[in-house]
């Protein structure tokens, strides 16, 4: 019997060291799939690094791009603000020019007229002159040293009678004019 637990026993061991050498082998195995899994990871870690690193370079740049933009941004508004300014006053300026030439052809206009008047009350008296000279010399024009109470002058327009020549040029004055 002894012989028979010798043997067992025998047995057992060779069986438990075939199942320790399997379980080595597994081991083995799953030693090797974690150092392939961990070779795995360490490259797809360094390779995940170098992405990290170019997204990292790539966020720097575009925030640099944003601050320029903003930088060029503010800068426009400025501008555009001046600009609207400017734009302002010019059309004030523009308003102001626009209101002094209406002002002044108004006023061109008026003095157009006032020498078209002037002219034409002149052409009058250079005619009243005319009539005067030749009422004058045709008789018409009385001056007597006799008659003093007598017209010596008559307006050549109403034919009203003065007694001298400047109560008619004044009247002459009046009557053109209405």
């Amino acid at each position: 019997m002894e012989r028979i637990s010798l043997h067992d026993e025998r047995r057992l061991l060779e069986q438990e060291k075939i199942d320790l050498n399997e379980e080595k082998m597994s081991l083995d195995h799953q030693s090797k799939l974690y150092d392939d899994c961990e070779r795995g990871l360490q490259n797809e870690k360094k390779v995940l690094q170098v992405r990290y690193e170019q997204l990292l370079s790539e966020t720097n740049s575009l925030r640099q791009e944003i601050e320029k933009k903003n930088a060029e941004f503010q800068k426009i508004t400025n501008q555009l603000l001046q600009s609207t300014e400017e734009m302002q006053l010019l059309r004030s300026q523009l308003l102001l020019y626009e209101e002094d030439f209406q002002h002044e052809k108004k006023l061109a206009e008026a003095l157009l007229e006032e020498k078209n008047k002037l002219n034409t009350e002149l052409l009058k008296q250079i005619e009243f002159n005319k009539q005067l000279q030749e009422s004058g010399s045709s008789g018409k024009l009385k001056q007597t040293s006799q008659h003093q109470n007598e017209p010596s002058a008559i307006c050549p327009k109403c034919e009203m009678a003065f007694q001298n020549l400047s109560d008619l040029m004044t009247h002459v004055d009046r009557c053109l004019d209405s």
